[in-house]
């Protein structure tokens, strides 16, 4: 649904509504929460695609009589938006430890609200049929607290662990990257083979 089509249904951009889950309790609910998107960037076609495609099982299930809901929302990306704000900083002459850590979270926050929110606006325009009184941020409070007793539980029940394994090292954020988040470099080097020998196995 463009902009312009918005404005004639009496809809802007900032508000949509028709899709709230949970007014019809009699129904078979189907709920699908919408993969957070990082708040660091916006929607690249990859992402207009998957949440096309979100778009159509959630409408095809209301076609079905489901009580839907699309429980739409976005994700912090830490380290993502860290190097972002860093990088608007360094535009400007400062850097983090001149800020000081609490100014340098409000810049953090500040630039949420500027990227997060073009991010939503984007998903409205595509027409997704969130239930938007419901959006969520990974770090709300109360949601950041439920997600952490829920780790807390699942460890205590054994079923996550910590566990030691090669990580991809930040030397200037002092924390752990992911691969995507590493700039690769070929380098001319070599190629080891190491040979395990099975307990009681033959020399030779």
């Amino acid at each position: 649904m463009s902009r312009q089509e918005l404005k004639k249904n009496g809809i802007n951009s900032g508000r949509i509504t028709g899709f709230q889950g949970g007014r019809h309790e009699r129904q078979t609910a189907f709920f699908h929460r919408h993969s957070p998107a990082q708040c660091d960037w916006c929607s690249p076609y990859g992402h207009a695609l998957n949440n096309v495609i979100q778009d159509i099982m959630c409408r095809y299930r209301r076609l079905l009589g489901y009580n839907v809901l699309w429980m739409p929302g976005t994700d912090h990306a830490g380290i993502a938006t860290q190097n972002v704000v860093e990088r608007d900083l360094a535009a400007r002459g400062k850097n983090r430890d001149q800020l000081g850590r609490e100014a340098f979270i409000q810049e953090v926050w500040k630039w949420k609200e500027k990227s997060g929110g073009a991010i939503i606006n984007q998903l409205k325009r595509l027409g997704a049929s969130c239930d938007w009184d419901r959006e969520r941020f990974t770090m709300d409070e109360g949601l950041s607290d439920a997600v952490r007793k829920v780790f807390v539980r699942l460890y205590k029940e054994g079923l996550i662990y910590e566990g030691q394994y090669i990580i991809n090292w930040c030397p200037r954020c002092f924390t752990a990257l992911a691969d995507l988040e590493v700039e690769y470099e070929e380098q001319d080097s070599y190629l080891y083979y190491i040979r395990y020998p099975f307990k009681g196995q033959k020399k030779g």
